[in-house]
């Protein structure tokens, strides 16, 4: 929103406006960004550049509603994967957990990381391991967390910092499950969880992680709260089920359908 309103004041010209939070994904108390200190005056300067845009596509169904109340011009639009990045067939490791995501609060890494330990106690019998992708903050305590540790179980977690999308793909399509534990009220419509679902990954999402609801319990992953004890149980219940299941739940949002359909113009829409 910032940058948006910077643009708009210094350049004056038509301006396109990208939602990609819901409502108070910014201000709320599990957000990093500054705006949690001022979210009354991220809210009217939000509805401010929306009022003064030429259009705005929110990315989450809920949110843009309530955008439509400052502006007749804004529409929702889902986020999408890309098929030519993304892996859906080949080996996958058995009892693999992959977690894709900022290294941050919002995010919520150590309770997934937890969830993990607990899994990996509970079934010392049984090879689990956990791939965790992205960067931030909270890496090094996360890498401490670990440290301490047993080495049979530190050893099946790798937090891999930054990768290349390429990458992520890869790891993604040669995963047995996804997991995903964001704060509720944070996510817009989170394109990882498209990505994995669409890799052919069951999902164990947290309470408010999937503003889409695409996860389906018992077909395409299970939805818990935030009891690392529960998300561990349906980790083991998720391997369970069939790739195909989330593969067919998102292929309607690959990037050249729901990219064409959001770059055509109103007109052309009949709207």
């Amino acid at each position: 929103m910032d940058i948006a309103y910077a643009a708009k004041m210094l350049f004056r010209l038509p301006l396109i406006y990208f939602i990609h939070t819901q409502k108070s994904g910014l201000t709320g108390e599990t957000s990093d960004s500054m705006w949690r200190f001022a979210p009354r005056v991220h809210e009217w300067l939000e509805k401010r550049i929306a009022v003064a845009s030429k259009d705005v596509v929110v990315f989450n169904e809920s949110y843009s509603g309530t955008v439509a109340e400052w502006t007749d011009r804004a529409r929702f639009s889902p986020t999408w994967f890309d098929p030519s990045i993304l892996q859906s067939e080949g080996p996958r490791k058995r009892r693999s957990i992959c977690w894709v995501g900022r290294l941050e609060v919002p995010k919520d890494p150590a309770l997934a990381l937890t969830a993990f330990k607990i899994l990996a106690d509970s079934r010392p019998e049984t090879k689990w391991s956990l791939d965790m992708l992205g960067s931030g903050t909270l890496q090094r305590s996360l890498e401490d967390e670990l440290g301490r540790w047993p080495e049979s179980i530190r050893r099946s977690v790798r937090i891999w910092g930054r990768v290349k999308p390429e990458d992520v793909a890869h790891i993604m399509g040669s995963s047995s499950s996804f997991l995903m534990t964001s704060h509720p009220g944070y996510e817009g419509y989170p394109r990882v969880l498209v990505e994995a679902m669409a890799s052919g990954l069951p999902a164990v999402v947290t309470e408010g992680s999937d503003t889409g609801g695409l996860v389906v319990d018992g077909v395409t992953g299970y939805t818990c709260n935030r009891d690392p004890a529960q998300i561990a149980g349906q980790l083991v219940e998720a391997q369970a089920l069939m790739p195909q299941s989330p593969i067919n739940a998102v292929h309607h949002l690959s990037a050249p359908e729901v990219v064409r359909q959001l770059f055509t113009t109103r007109g052309e829409r009949g709207t």
